[in-house]
């Protein structure tokens, strides 16, 4: 079964890319295409998915991702039932570890505003993950145990996504909007206090009129 396959971009569109390798193209379907030029050389992990159409032959599909993490992460959502190549592809355009909280959290109701949930999905992956999520962070907390400022200020940190998720709902803004916005502002809400929440919701809602101009 083939890891990753180095080669060069010959096409690519917003969801899918075609690599040649020794004379012969790939299409792989990828979350994230950004910052990926046609004509470069790129190395890309890949999944491949076998299976037989309505003439029983067999087709192979090929899922590709940056890196090792978000490759495993996508074989762990294919785990669970319910959710297939198509779904946990749309689920990691969220950020990982934005994920990560969120079903470690059980929260569905954040999880279900994001790109490839709805209510069922979140739950059916809280239930699947969530304690698994908790012991690997208890697991952490172990290797960390003599150094008890740093699990304290860990466990007391503040999580603004369900606060901001929630202030946006009651704005009106719609769930593709919210996507946007959260996809958006990633890297800052970890840095976010709970003084600074309305600056992060005016923030959000900047992001979403300017997606709403430019669209």
């Amino acid at each position: 079964m083939i890891e990753y396959i180095v080669g060069k971009v010959s096409y690519k569109n917003t969801n899918y890319l075609i690599l040649e390798n020794n004379f012969k193209g790939y299409k792989v379907y990828m979350s994230d295409l950004t910052n990926i030029e046609e004509n470069s050389n790129i190395k890309v992990f890949v999944y491949t998915r076998v299976y037989q159409n309505n003439k029983s032959n067999f087709v192979f599909e090929y899922y590709g991702f940056k890196s090792i993490r978000e490759k495993f992460f996508f074989e762990t959502l294919l785990a669970i039932n319910g959710v297939g190549p198509k779904t946990s592809l749309l689920i990691l355009k969220n950020n990982i570890d934005m994920l990560k909280e969120l079903i470690k959290n059980e929260d569905i109701d954040s999880l279900s505003v994001l790109e490839g949930f709805n209510q069922k999905i979140a739950l059916s992956i809280i239930s699947a993950l969530s304690f698994k999520l908790k012991k690997e962070n208890w697991i952490e907390y172990e290797s960390n145990k003599n150094n008890d400022k740093l699990n304290e200020e860990k466990g007391n940190k503040y999580n603004p996504i369900p606060d901001l998720i929630s202030a946006l709902k009651a704005l009106g803004y719609k769930k593709n909007e919210i996507e946007k916005a959260m996809n958006s502002l990633v890297n800052e809400i970890n840095e976010v206090t709970e003084d600074d929440l309305s600056d992060l919701i005016s923030k959000a809602i900047k992001v979403i009129l300017n997606e709403t101009v430019t669209n």
